[in-house]
């Protein structure tokens, strides 16, 4: 792992200076930021599903922060390497019944996926989620993962990394899906 020196932040301020280390980082769907979002994973009458507006057939590429912060570290102690390049990063892909899948062998619960219509997701999740969804079924993140971690020198986590790391195979009932619960009446 890269380590940080003491002049770190002259160094990162004299980089910004000139041009940044990664101009854009353009990070796959944060994995810890998916609490922060309205409802993607419920318990309705005693069962959990996972609830997005996503394409059936559309992966969602998905890096946690530990692997955003990496990154940008091996980024700029080799900035000659990354500046003005604009990155995709992704250390997973599923789909979302691939997602509900790991999320029923990590916290020993079914989740089942389900796939909300798009006109439905404006009232559910929101104009900007949901413009996201659109986007994210259209188009989507392009990021290679194992090209990435050849170029940056480490294995990025996958979702089950995620949830191992994060406790969720010891947690139960509710408290199995920290941070993405919520209660629907």
């Amino acid at each position: 792992m890269v380590g940080v020196v003491s002049d770190g932040r002259a160094r990162l301020a004299a980089l910004l200076d000139e041009r940044p280390a990664v101009r854009e980082p353009r990070p796959g769907d944060p994995v810890g930021q998916l609490g922060d979002r309205p409802h993607p994973v419920v318990e309705h009458i005693g069962e959990l599903r996972v609830a997005l507006p996503l394409a059936g057939s559309v992966g969602l590429q998905m890096v946690t922060y530990d692997d955003l912060g990496h990154a940008a570290a091996v980024a700029i102690a080799n900035p000659e390497e990354f500046v003005g390049e604009s990155i995709d990063l992704a250390g997973d892909e599923r789909s979302l019944a691939e997602t509900a899948e790991i999320l029923t062998e990590v916290t020993g619960r079914d989740v089942e996926a389900v796939h909300v219509p798009i006109e439905d997701a404006y009232e559910t999740f929101g104009e900007e989620f949901t413009v996201m969804c659109e986007w994210f079924n259209q188009v989507g993140y392009s990021a290679d993962v194992p090209a990435l971690e050849a170029r940056f020198g480490f294995e990025f986590s996958t979702i089950e990394d995620y949830l191992g790391e994060a406790g969720w195979a010891d947690k139960r009932g509710m408290d199995s899906v920290p941070g993405w619960v919520k209660a629907m009446a």
